[in-house]
Formats: structure tokens, C-alpha cells, sequence
């Protein structure tokens, strides 16, 4: 059953008042966040990210960035310039800077402790921020573990197995791994020929 649109305000406005004022009268919530509060208990609708603000406009960001500049600074001036550890120091520095500038150019929103947080509720504004990376992880590990099992059944139907899982064959390896970029079509096509997965009757079980 669905309720009206004054019903459901009504009832938002409700449900805040009576949680702003239980927590009150529990002493968990100071008069500054009370008055952060009351204006959300007035406007139903998706959650807001209350806790997180814009990482370019974030004072918490930019301290984080500083003290981890200055640390590096401070580092940097106990070697002398051109020497080794110097030039190392001045490469992560540069790296240090480099990431808190695209933190601070992208979309990405921080919390109180400075630090980047991913948003992960499906709002297509933050969709880059988990589902792509997420699609390049999961590609990349069955990318490894295909090729993988790819090798093992091949090496099986030769000789002596056991050796050339213990020796990699590196020409082998390399052939199978130049041509495993399609292999969730792979993967599809022994699963639909029931070769993706073993009978029980093949899986070695260890004596008990």
C-alpha cells in the first residue's frame, strides 16, 4: 500500500523529531549537531551523505596533505640534494602531491578524517568510484585464474604433468596467456558444455 506524498512528509518529520529527541534526552547528541539535524527531519527523501563533503573543499584533506608534506620535506632535508635517498624522497613527494591533486580535481567526497571514502549506494554520480574499478578487478583475477586452469589442463595431457606444474613451461604459459583476454566467452561456453565444472567423482579428497 502506498501513501500519499503529505503522508509519508508527515510521518518523515515524525520519525526525526521523535529520534532527535530520544537522543537528546540520552545526552549523545550536542545542541550543534541537534541543529544540523532538525533541518534533515523536515525534508524526507534519500539519504544525504551528511558526513562527507567534497574532498577540494575539505579542511581535514588539507591537513592531512600538509602534514604528509611536511614530513616528507623534513625528510628531504637530511640528504643532500642529488644523492640518492634525496632523489627518492623528492619522487614520492612528487607522488604524494600528484595524488592529493587528483583526490582534490576528482568527485571523490571525504569524511572527518581527511581520508577519500567510497559511495557505494549505486548513485550514478559516484559510479566510477566502485562499479569500474570493480569490473577491471574481478576481470583481472579470473583473467590470472583462467589462465591459470588453462595451463593445468593442458600440461595434463602430456608426459609428465607433475613436472611441468613444478617447472613452468614458459612458452606454454605465455601462449595461453596472450590469448585468455576473452575468457569470460570461454568460461561461458565450457559452463554451457558442462566442462567448467569437475564430476565429484575427480576431486581428490584428502584421507580423514
Amino acid at each position: 500500500m502506498s501513501l500519499k506524498p503529505e503522508t509519508a512528509a508527515a510521518l518523515g518529520k515524525a520519525a526525526g523529531a521523535a529520534a532527535l529527541g530520544a537522543a537528546l534526552v540520552l545526552g549523545d547528541v550536542s545542541p550543534a549537531a541537534a541543529a544540523a539535524a532538525a533541518p534533515a527531519a523536515k525534508q524526507p527523501g534519500p539519504i544525504q551523505y551528511a558526513q562527507l563533503e567534497d574532498c577540494a573543499t575539505s579542511k581535514n584533506f588539507a591537513k592531512r596533505q600538509r602534514k604528509t608534506v611536511a614530513t616528507l620535506e623534513g625528510r628531504l632535508k637530511k640528504y643532500e640534494p642529488g644523492s640518492p635517498p634525496y632523489l627518492a624522497l623528492q619522487q614520492t613527494l612528487d607522488q604524494a602531491n600528484n595524488r592529493f591533486k587528483r583526490y582534490a580535481d576528482s568527485d571523490l567526497l571525504c569524511g572527518k578524517d581527511g581520508l577519500p571514502h567510497l559511495v557505494v549506494d549505486g548513485n550514478p554520480v559516484h559510479l566510477a568510484e566502485f562499479v569500474f574499478p570493480g569490473i577491471g578487478f574481478l576481470y583481472t583475477a579470473g583473467y590470472i585464474g583462467s589462465a591459470g586452469r588453462k595451463y593445468v589442463k593442458t600440461v595434463a595431457k602430456t608426459k609428465n604433468p607433475a613436472e611441468k606444474e613444478i617447472i613452468i613451461d614458459v612458452p606454454l604459459a605465455l601462449t595461453i596467456m596472450l590469448s585468455n583476454y576473452l575468457w569470460p566467452r570461454d568460461a561461458y561456453a565450457e559452463f554451457i558444455k558442462g566442462d567448467f565444472v569437475a564430476d565429484a567423482d575427480e576431486i581428490t579428497v584428502s584421507p580423514r
